[in-house]
């Protein structure tokens, strides 16, 4: 992988692949917040969140802003996503402010949401999906 500089490894998640350095500490206390977030949403237990996305791969870019220039942060992020041939991999900004966001998209194509739902964010908020992500993105903790 080009520019790697650090990859943290810890349960949950296959490996995330920094350009920039991070406390890796961070990252895994925010991955497992989205767990917690996702309990208290009744979306997933921590047991099945603490397991359900072990093949996904996350990749920090060393940039914030990369997809759409003068676009505001929280939507400024994703620079690209794959589930569908594996390894599952997500690609995000240096912030990693969707993290949870994009794991929610990982298991709607897990649990055979069509393509254009998916995407189009369908009934994520009835699902509760969009109250999981508002919180997560409040209360992380910025690795940059």
């Amino acid at each position: 992988m080009k520019d790697v500089v650090q990859t943290c490894h810890f349960p949950g998640l296959k490996a995330v692949y920094l350009q920039i350095p991070a406390n890796c500490a961070t990252i895994e206390h925010n991955f497992h917040l989205g767990g917690e977030i996702l309990q208290n949403h009744n979306i997933l237990t921590t047991a099945v969140y603490n397991h359900f996305f072990d093949d996904v791969d996350v990749i920090v870019m060393n940039s914030g802003c990369v997809d759409a220039p003068g676009f505001p942060r929280e939507t400024c992020a994703v620079i690209g996503i794959s589930y569908d041939e594996p390894p599952a991999w997500i690609m995000l900004a240096n912030h990693m402010s969707p993290l949870l966001h994009e794991l929610l998209h990982n298991l709607d194509y897990n649990l055979g949401v069509s393509d254009y739902d998916n995407y189009h964010h369908v009934n994520w908020d009835i699902k509760g999906y969009l109250a999981a992500d508002s919180e997560f993105r409040r209360e992380m903790i910025p690795i940059y």
